[in-house]
């Protein structure tokens, strides 16, 4: 995991887990991930609304290749949510919300440089809309569990007529 991610455990919900064990590795994966980017859809939504906007469109100058123009709004309009390899075992999963694209220079507006101040947009977006993340990421595990559940039981009474 990267140096300035934020990395959220949730305890308590040994109910979930066991459930999530019974479905198998294929079908607990596609309830974890339906169900954190359901999730994270809330603090992406904030960052895009905080990232600032420049006045105007401006020149990126590429090594090699000359300037190219990027109009305004681009780092708004490049910030999204990605499943991420997770390295936690069977049962872990990860997200990142971040820029992509041309809003490479998304790092040097949230964390800062030596000749311009920080402007963070994705900690706050973080740190505002945390808790109504992970009350989505229950609900919608639990109903995505559920909806595993029946694939698995439909599938398996077709096999056996």
């Amino acid at each position: 995991m990267a140096e300035n991610s934020v990395s959220v455990e949730i305890r308590g919900l040994k109910e979930l887990e066991t459930a999530l064990l019974e479905l198998g590795n294929a079908a607990a994966g596609k309830a974890l991930f339906a169900s954190l980017m359901a999730a994270g859809m809330p603090i992406q939504k904030t960052a895009q609304s905080l990232a600032p906007i420049s006045a105007e469109p401006h020149y990126r100058y590429t090594k090699g290749r000359g300037k190219k123009l990027v109009p305004s709004g681009t780092l708004r309009k490049n910030i999204g949510r990605k499943r991420l390899r997770s390295d936690r075992g069977e049962t872990g999963a990860e997200i990142a919300i971040s820029w992509r694209g041309n809003a490479f220079y998304g790092r040097f507006v949230e964390f800062g440089t030596s000749k311009m101040a920080a402007k963070p947009f994705l900690r706050p977006a973080f740190d505002a809309r945390k808790d109504e993340a992970l009350t989505i990421f229950k609900e919608k595990l639990a109903a995505n569990i559920e909806k595993q559940r029946q694939i698995i039981a439909a599938r398996t009474a077709g096999n056996n007529p």
